[in-house]
């Protein structure tokens, strides 16, 4: 199994992915898929500490994910990040963020905190 400060990337969007995996190596290694299928592939073999994802993927909805996560990695804090609204519930969602109106600071300081 790899180590546990690695977080999960579930999503398509090139630019999200470009900007992130520059901003967040000094805090974590990430490992990003663009689909369900990898996704889970990934989960199977390793463990994650943080999970961010996005809402709409090439093999169905991003809301598939989360659920999943929820029931089989309930320790897996989920950040969602997704230009539609989203409401955060109780469990597994940590928080979202507007992947069109985001600070890199506010990014960092919650992956930083949930890390901790």
């Amino acid at each position: 199994m790899a180590a546990s400060k690695v977080l999960l990337h579930i999503g398509d969007d090139p630019y999200i992915l470009e900007y992130i995996s520059t901003d967040i190596s000094d805090i974590a290694e990430l490992t990003s898929t663009s689909t369900l299928a990898e996704a889970r592939a990934h989960l199977q073999d390793n463990r994650y500490k943080l999970a961010l994802l996005g809402l709409t993927l090439p093999d169905g909805s991003g809301l598939k994910p989360i659920r999943e996560l929820s029931t089989n990695h309930p320790d897996i804090p989920i950040i969602i990040f997704s230009s539609h609204d989203v409401v955060t519930s109780p469990g597994s969602i940590a928080t979202a963020f507007d992947k069109n109106h985001f600070s890199e600071a506010s990014l960092l300081a919650t992956i930083s905190k949930l890390y901790n």
